[in-house]
């Protein structure tokens, strides 16, 4: 199934760091200028500080974290590339990547940097969702399990825990608990609203409406009610 953002990790800046004060302050214009819209400007003034600080891996990530949102993942991955020489043991970077990859459909080249950051950050609750929906996406949903069971008692208020959790069961023929996994989510976020009976939506993601069709298939979830049409 092809990756959906809008239910996987968010790739991740790191706050400015405060051992360097021109690095800090310039780092914060930067995330001060790009929270305005401005990121022509935001990213001319990373450059600037790569010109005199280039193991900033912070201003490599803002970069790359950047022209991912603009669409340009095949610069966002070099631009992560070019950190990771710099810091090769650092986790968001190799979470980043991860996330990058699976997002261009390349899981098998995500799940090193994925097992990688999890080894770097074994309690981050994003790098270990972000390694566990890379599983997923290589069929291995009964390694996922365990890190989205830990997931959903530590971090119980993320709905795309919850929307990875309901797959993985379900992936695993266990329905019913997807089902209910699945309805943790739909209180956190109106797009899966739907699981609940008769509640069909407009506005349902196509992941979620995937999902609701595999649930329905096993039994697990009833169809939905026809709208009833305007006289």
């Amino acid at each position: 199934m092809p990756v959906n953002p809008t239910d996987s990790p968010a790739l991740q800046l790191a706050p400015a760091p405060l051992v360097n004060e021109a690095l800090r302050l310039g780092l914060a214009q930067a995330d001060a200028l790009a929270a305005a819209g401005q990121r022509v400007a935001a990213s001319r003034v990373c450059r600037e500080l790569l010109d005199d600080y280039p193991a900033c891996t912070d201003a490599w990530t803002r970069l790359a974290v950047w022209a991912a949102e603009r669409g340009n993942a095949l610069k966002a991955h070099a631009l992560l590339q070019q950190a990771l020489v710099h810091d090769p043991g650092n986790a968001l970077l190799h979470a980043n990547l991860c996330e990058l990859l699976r997002r261009a459909e390349l899981p098998e080249q995500a799940l090193p940097h994925g097992e990688r950051a999890a080894a770097l950050s074994p309690a981050d609750p994003v790098v270990n969702l972000n390694l566990a929906c890379t599983l997923l996406d290589l069929g291995r949903a009964q390694d996922a399990l365990p890190r989205l069971e830990w997931l959903g008692s530590a971090d119980g208020g993320n709905a795309k825990v919850w929307f990875s959790l309901g797959r993985a069961l379900l992936d695993l023929g266990r329905p019913g608990e997807a089902h209910a996994a699945l309805q943790r989510r739909a209180a956190l976020e109106s797009d899966l609203a739907h699981w609940a009976p008769g509640q069909p939506r407009d506005t349902d993601s196509p992941a979620a409406a995937a999902y609701a069709a595999r649930l329905r298939a096993e039994g697990a979830l009833p169809p939905p009610r026809k709208k009833s049409r305007r006289r």
